[in-house]
């Protein structure tokens, strides 16, 4: 999930198994709409691991 410096959900991604994934966002919300600069955060979690890791988006 991708989160606005808000707490608001921006986008989202599907339920992944257990194993290593990338993830990459291409900076569009769900709709498909350009988001604007600024500070977003990508939130993983799984049975072992959960992390939120800080994302700078410059236009």
């Amino acid at each position: 999930m991708v989160y606005n410096i808000k707490g608001q959900r921006v986008q989202s991604y599907p339920i992944f198994t257990a194993g290593t994934h990338e993830i990459s966002w291409n900076g569009k919300d769900k709709n498909g709409k350009e988001t604007n600069s600024g500070i977003y955060f990508i939130k993983m979690l799984s049975d072992t691991n959960n992390q939120i890791k800080k994302i700078i988006k410059l236009k």
